[in-house]
């Protein structure tokens, strides 16, 4: 379900950009995404995704992103995660869980949420390969 990519902000910091665009930093503030789906900040703390008035994607300023399908684990839900997650990331129903799979194989298995980080390889990549360039 390709229809929500580009609906919804993949990080934290692409969904703080949208809350800043409206002005709205600091504050409890919530914009109409799509049918049933809206953005919703919850402070300086958090922003999430809500679909039918469930948090399904929350991303935190920690760099936390908590999942959850409040056991509605329907291809329209999850389809929904998917458009919010970051770039290797994706949630698919296998029996009656939810997997949640990462660039490096299996994250999480799940029946209603799960809070995970994303594990950046290229910006540890950058860091060790700075110290080398600046020395050049």
């Amino acid at each position: 379900m390709a229809q929500f990519l580009g609906l919804f902000p993949r990080s934290y910091a692409e969904a703080e950009k949208w809350v800043k665009a409206a002005h709205k930093v600091g504050t409890e503030w919530s914009k109409s995404l799509c049918t049933g789906c809206r953005l919703h900040s919850h402070g300086e703390a958090a922003v999430s995704v809500q679909s039918n008035g469930v948090d399904i994607v929350t991303w935190m300023a920690t760099g936390r992103i908590k999942i959850n399908t409040k056991g509605r684990n329907d291809s329209p839900t999850l389809a929904k995660i998917n458009a919010c997650l970051p770039d290797g990331y994706r949630v698919v129903k296998k029996g009656g869980a939810v997997h949640l799979t990462g660039p490096a194989g299996n994250v999480a298995v799940f029946l209603s949420s799960t809070i995970f980080r994303v594990s950046d390889a290229a910006e540890e990549d950058e860091a060790a390969e700075s110290p080398a360039e600046a020395a050049t």
